[in-house]
């Protein structure tokens, strides 16, 4: 139970995001819905192992998703996509 708990918590907040999005935005976020399937993909595998060491792995995935989406959609390149679009207006 606590193992679904902690990665099924997680991977149902992941869904409401991509919910969400798409509900509004009528776009998936295909790197939240995957990781919420490895989530809970991973609940059995929880089971048998200690609880810390379901955190942990729940944790490094979630900041590994957001290092990605940060680099993806906030790095470098969203500026130099800024600028394009800002000098295409004037």
């Amino acid at each position: 139970m606590p193992a679904f708990a902690l990665l099924g918590g997680l991977a149902i907040y992941l869904l409401g995001l991509v919910a969400f999005r798409y509900r509004h935005v009528r776009s998936i976020n295909r790197h939240r819905l995957g990781l919420a399937i490895v989530l809970l993909f991973l609940v059995p595998v929880a089971t048998q192992v200690d609880a810390l060491i379901s955190l942990v792995v729940a944790v490094v995935l979630i900041w590994a998703m957001v290092l990605f989406e940060h680099r993806r959609y906030y790095g470098p390149g969203r500026a130099e996509l800024r600028r394009e679009a800002s000098a295409a207006h004037t």
